[in-house]
C-alpha cells in the first residue's frame, strides 16, 4: 500500500507542478500587460492572478496524496484522485486564460489608438520637428503616454477648429466689403446725381417758357 501511496503522490505532483507552470507562465503575461498599461486588475475576473504566489495557490487545491488514506479505508483509486486534482487545476488555468485572452484584447485595443494618435497629431502638428519629439516621448501603451498623446490632439483640432472658424469671419468680412464696393462703383456720385437733377429742372423750366410764349404770340 505504501507503495500505491508513494506512486500515487508522484502523479499527482507531476500533474501539479505541470499545471502550476503553465498557470504560472500565463498570468505572469497578464501582470506585464497589467504594468505596460498601467492599470489595475478588475475583480472578480482577474481574481486568481492577483493572488500572490500564484504557485501557493495551486499548492492550495491539495497536498500530494490528499484524500488518500493509508489505513485502506479510502477506497478512491490514483485515476480518481488525478482527475479531481486534475479539474481543479483546470478551473484555475481557465480563469487565468480568460483574464489573459481580455487583457490581451485590450492591449490591442491599447495599441490601435496609440497608432490612431501619433497619425492624427503627425497629420495635423506640422512639421517632423514640431512633431516627433513629442511622440518620441510619448510612445509607450502606458495610459499616461496615451492621455498626453489624446490631450495634445484635442488641442490641435481645437486650434485648427478656431482657425478655421477666423478664415471663415475673414472671408464674409471681405465678400461684404467687396460686394459694398461694388454697389457704391455702380450708383452715381452724389454731387453727379444733383447737377442731373438741377439740368432736368431747367429743361423743365425752358420747357413751360416756350409754350408761355406760344401762347402769348398766338393770342
Amino acid at each position: 500500500w505504501e507503495a500505491h501511496v508513494g506512486r500515487l503522490e508522484s502523479q499527482i505532483q507531476t500533474r501539479r507542478s505541470d499545471a502550476a507552470r503553465e498557470v504560472t507562465e500565463v498570468a505572469r503575461q497578464v501582470q506585464a500587460i497589467w504594468q505596460e498599461l498601467n492599470e489595475e486588475p478588475v475583480m472578480p475576473r482577474d481574481a486568481a492572478v492577483q493572488q500572490l504566489g500564484l504557485r501557493d495557490a495551486i499548492n492550495d487545491i491539495g497536498e500530494p496524496g490528499a484524500g488518500v488514506d493509508p489505513s485502506g479505508k479510502d477506497d478512491q483509486t490514483a485515476e480518481e484522485i488525478t482527475k479531481e486534482v486534475s479539474a481543479d487545476q483546470q478551473m484555475v488555468l481557465t480563469s487565468v486564460q480568460q483574464s489573459f485572452q481580455t487583457w490581451e484584447a485590450r492591449r490591442a485595443a491599447a495599441a490601435e489608438e496609440l497608432a490612431r494618435l501619433h497619425s492624427g497629431i503627425r497629420t495635423m502638428g506640422g512639421t517632423p520637428e514640431a512633431v516627433e519629439p513629442f511622440l518620441a516621448k510619448h510612445c509607450t501603451l502606458h495610459r499616461r503616454d496615451i492621455s498626453a498623446c489624446r490631450s495634445r490632439l484635442q488641442k490641435m483640432r481645437e486650434a485648427a477648429q478656431r482657425a478655421e472658424e477666423e478664415l471663415d469671419r475673414q472671408y464674409h468680412f471681405k465678400t461684404e466689403q467687396r460686394e459694398r464696393a461694388q454697389c457704391l462703383a455702380a450708383a452715381p456720385e452724389p454731387i453727379e446725381t444733383f447737377h442731373s437733377s438741377i439740368r432736368a429742372l431747367r429743361e423743365q423750366q425752358r420747357g413751360l417758357f416756350g409754350v408761355k410764349g406760344r401762347l402769348r404770340g398766338g393770342g
